[in-house]
């Protein structure tokens, strides 16, 4: 093999360099690739250099935000979200507190038990207008907290006609036994219960909370319905409900939290 390259060539009084062996051309491409790659490599820079501006601006840029929300309808004061920040990590600290508040409102809104209840009427008292408490009640959430208040029971001739914080009975393990407590003018307190005992015993404790004028001597009737399939769970009270003329007046006078 022939190495020839410090030999030159004339064309028309130019003179070039022509590589004349296969480790030559090697090393000419190689340094044609690399005169190429720094030139496209000048030019991103260039390029780079004037989006920096911009990008600077951008990330200089201070965010301050100071959001509040209560965390439960039942707070009394605020939860605050708020802070100050930079740039990218504004955005997602902004965005990180909106997430939180959401989770708020949903949790709010999920405890929020909107539920209309309506006075009971009974025969022999066409006019309807007797004094009752609306027990609304709640199963309890993994968590120990209530949750949604679905199961009603009412209580015609309630004794305390002005704003009373204890339930009227501590819980009632529901089920496919039926309990009716009468009253002297035919009002009823109707419940389902687990058994025999459990409607006897939390009829008990409501009687207890009833008017005397209007009690007659403890003997409710209780026995099996003819659903045995009725969902048997145990449920507390949340909300109490008061109206003191029935269903003549469709707001009530007082709700409690239990």
């Amino acid at each position: 093999m022939t190495y020839s390259d410090d030999e030159s060539s004339s064309d028309n009084g130019n003179t070039s360099w022509t590589p004349s062996c296969d480790i030559c051309y090697l090393l000419y491409s190689i340094k044609s690739t690399v005169e190429s790659n720094a030139s496209r490599l000048t030019q991103i820079s260039t390029e780079v250099n004037k989006l920096m501006p911009i990008l600077t601006a951008n990330f200089d840029t201070a965010f301050t935000w100071d959001y509040k929300i209560k965390a439960q309808c039942s707070d009394t004061t605020n939860k605050e979200y708020k802070g100050t920040a930079k740039g990218l990590r504004a955005l997602v600290d902004i965005q990180r507190d909106i997430a939180k508040i959401l989770q708020d409102m949903q949790k709010a809104s999920c405890e929020n038990d909107n539920l209309a209840v309506i006075p009971e009427w009974w025969q022999l008292r066409p006019e309807a207008d007797r004094p009752q408490l609306i027990v609304l009640c709640a199963e309890k959430k993994p968590d120990g907290t209530l949750g949604s208040a679905k199961y009603v029971v009412t209580i015609p001739h309630y004794q305390h006609k002005t704003l009373h914080r204890f339930a009227p009975f501590h819980s009632l393990e529901k089920g496919s036994y039926q309990g009716i407590l009468t009253l002297k003018d035919n009002s009823k307190v109707i419940i389902y219960a687990k058994s025999v005992n459990e409607a006897r015993s939390v009829l008990f404790n409501i009687y207890s909370e009833i008017d005397l004028d209007y009690r007659n001597d403890f003997n409710p009737k209780v026995g099996p319905i003819g659903n045995p399939d009725f969902k048997e769970v145990t449920v507390y009270p949340k909300y109490g409900k008061f109206f003191s003329n029935g269903a003549r007046k469709v707001a009530p006078d007082w709700v409690v939290t239990y």
